[in-house]
This record gives structure tokens, C-alpha cells and sequence, in this order.
């Protein structure tokens, strides 16, 4: 089993399941209020005391980071081009047997 099955066979799953329960919570629980992040549905209860689930839009990266600041989208449009355009140049001027990634 050759790199890219191995991946497929790990991540495939997984983002099944993750497009699988977002699907779940926008059907089972109401849209946010305009201007909150979280909506006023009461949370489940999935294992008492620990662990609950409640709809809540994440607009920003990591832990909320930039949620609901004007600045965000443009960042966030940004930073991943920057960051494209220099694994670009970078594999580009690699040696042609250190490629071996890039051809995955």
C-alpha cells in the first residue's frame, strides 16, 4: 500500500464523518441569532456531565481566532495564497530527487 491509499484509507473516513455531523447539527438545531456565534437551542447531553452538543459557527481559525472582526476575511484570504505561492517557488527550485513528495 503505496503513500496515497494510506492517506485516503485515514482521512476519507474522517471527513465523512466530520460533513456527516455538520450536516446533523444544521438540521437539528436553529441558526444563530444574528450577531451571536452560538444558538439559543438547548445543548444535548451526549455522556452526562461531559460532553454536549451545541450549534456554534466558528468564522474564525483556530479557538475563534478573529471570529466576527472585519479584518478576518481578508487575512484569511491572504495568508493562504502567500502560503501556496511559497510551497510553489520552493518545490520548483528543489533538487529534482527531493521532488519525491510532490509527485504523491
Amino acid at each position: 500500500m503505496n503513500f496515497r491509499h494510506l492517506a485516503l484509507l485515514l482521512t476519507l473516513p474522517l471527513y465523512a464523518l466530520d460533513q456527516a455531523t455538520k450536516f446533523w447539527m444544521v438540521a437539528h438545531f436553529a441558526d444563530p441569532l444574528p450577531g451571536q456565534f452560538s444558538t439559543t437551542d438547548p445543548m444535548i447531553e451526549v455522556i452526562r456531565g461531559f460532553f454536549y452538543l451545541t450549534r456554534v459557527h466558528n468564522q474564525g481559525v483556530a479557538f475563534g481566532f478573529g471570529n466576527g472582526t472585519p479584518w478576518a476575511p481578508i487575512v484569511f484570504l491572504i495568508v493562504p495564497m502567500v502560503a501556496l505561492t511559497a510551497i510553489r517557488i520552493f518545490v520548483r527550485g528543489a533538487p529534482k530527487n527531493e521532488k519525491f513528495w510532490f509527485d504523491i
